[in-house]
């Protein structure tokens, strides 16, 4: 981002072009069937990752990555009186020291599908209120507030605002008070594109099926991109143009199903990205219709990449 600052500084944080880390915890130690992520996050915004969809898992204090039902040994932090139970490479300590290393870089942070180990719930007297805090202390200086208008890159940055912290928030996120001051609600900011076409397909194995998957999917993506209804590109707020996978569970070889997804899938929702931001279908046609993306979230984001790993400005 601090390579194209000239070109970017103007726009709002909900046009800007990112790439972005779908279950971006999700790497290590987890169930092959569950392995989303190749790098870790140092690794994924060293590659130029810059928004990150995170699921958090409770267990007795301690907040861990997770997806589906497999947990993984990447833990966020814990409260106060706990961390001397869990070790001290944090993903949050991983990302504060990222933006403090490159002070023209923002990362959008997003935390969903809130679960708890072993019996335990993600409950709103304890967790919710803990898990806001520790997003709040470690970062509280470089949080970008929750605005009525999304405000532009440059101006962030400018101001040392360097994240923007975003959770799936109902009305128990407000029990104690001032809880969501400095975090943002998708309630009020975001739509993102959860294609789901692929789930319309029958007959066969779903990998036998992935192209057509994938073509249903780009299909339904640049029609939530084309000026419409209640379930289109909203402008002013965040839009994540999902990219996932979600076929069949089929792991072989010690690898993840999304790292052969991977290497069929990402390479289009790259080529299809870049047109519709500048305003072409995803066949290269110009289509005066189409509003920009805004993040484009994928599945094994090491290989969304490949050999420029070290230069995501090649997408745009």
């Amino acid at each position: 981002m601090s390579k194209a600052y000239s070109s970017l500084e103007n726009i709002k944080l909900c046009q800007l072009p990112l790439p972005g880390s779908h279950d971006a915890g999700a790497y290590g130690d987890i169930a092959v069937r569950s392995k989303a992520q190749e790098l870790n996050i140092t690794r994924q915004l060293n590659a130029g990752f810059r928004y990150f969809d995170f699921r958090v898992c409770v267990d007795n204090g301690v907040f861990y990555a997770v997806h589906g039902d497999d947990p993984t040994s990447n833990n966020y932090a814990a409260v106060a009186s706990r961390r001397q139970d869990v070790g001290k490479n944090f993903i949050f300590e991983d990302i504060r020291k990222f933006c403090e290393a490159h002070k023209q870089e923002l990362v959008i942070l997003h935390f969903s599908h809130f679960v708890g180990k072993g019996g335990q719930d993600f409950n709103a007297k304890d967790d919710q209120p803990d898990f806001a805090d520790l997003i709040r202390e470690y970062f509280r200086d470089m949080l970008v507030a929750p605005q009525s208008s999304i405000p532009a890159y440059g101006a962030c940055v400018t101001d040392g605002k360097q994240i923007v912290a975003i959770v799936d928030s109902d009305d128990t996120w407000n029990q104690r008070q001032g809880q969501m001051d400095l975090l943002w609600s998708t309630r009020s900011c975001f739509l993102d594109r959860y294609s789901n076409k692929y789930f319309d397909m029958s007959g066969g194995a779903a990998v036998d099926n992935l192209q057509a998957k994938i073509d249903y999917t780009l299909e339904d993506q640049e029609d939530g991109l084309l000026l419409g209804g209640s379930g289109h590109r909203n402008p002013n707020k965040f839009w994540v143009t999902q990219a996932v996978l979600n076929y069949a569970a089929v792991p072989h070889n010690g690898k993840s199903q999304n790292y052969y997804g991977a290497r069929l899938m990402n390479p289009q929702f790259r080529d299809a990205y870049k047109n519709w931001y500048h305003g072409k279908d995803r066949k290269g046609v110009p289509n005066q219709h189409l509003q920009k993306p805004n993040v484009l979230l994928m599945d094994y984001a090491g290989y969304f990449l490949g050999e420029h790993a070290n230069d995501p400005l090649h997408l745009f």
